[in-house]
């Protein structure tokens, strides 16, 4: 059953970096499609799928602090992130993948607004999906 995302959160396993999290954004997880067309092919265009996925990533909106710096220039780390846990269940879904931070975008200073920050893991592997219970 489909929920809302209110009450995910994300973990850094190396650098342990928090933050308020306001939004986190799966990357579209793709895979290539290899051509195999020739010069003998009649109809559309035919292709074999590629040997590798492609795991994206993941873009997390921070409300920044200026006193906890994301680890922009960290080693690869896991990264895990827990869903909300579903009614009835005793443990939350999570999505875990060795990534590290591969662009920062540091905040908008504004008067009446919280200083908000975007920060992307780059994935390095296949994500691991482990179901709730």
């Amino acid at each position: 059953m489909a929920d809302t995302g209110h009450g995910s959160s994300v973990a850094f396993a190396t650098s342990s970096f928090s933050a308020n999290i306001t939004s986190i954004e799966f990357d579209d997880v793709t895979r290539a499609a290899v051509p195999t067309t020739h010069l003998g092919t009649t109809g559309g265009r035919t292709y074999v799928p590629g040997d590798v996925t492609e795991s994206g990533g993941v873009t997390l909106t921070i409300q920044y602090d200026p006193d906890t710096q994301p680890p922009y220039n960290g080693v690869a780390e896991t990264v895990t992130i827990t869903f909300p846990l579903p009614a009835g269940d005793s443990t939350s879904a999570t999505a875990a993948v060795s990534g590290f931070v591969d662009s920062w975008s540091p905040p908008s200073l504004n008067t009446d607004a919280l200083m908000e920050s975007t920060i992307h893991v780059k994935a390095s592997g296949d994500w691991t999906f482990v179901d709730a219970t």
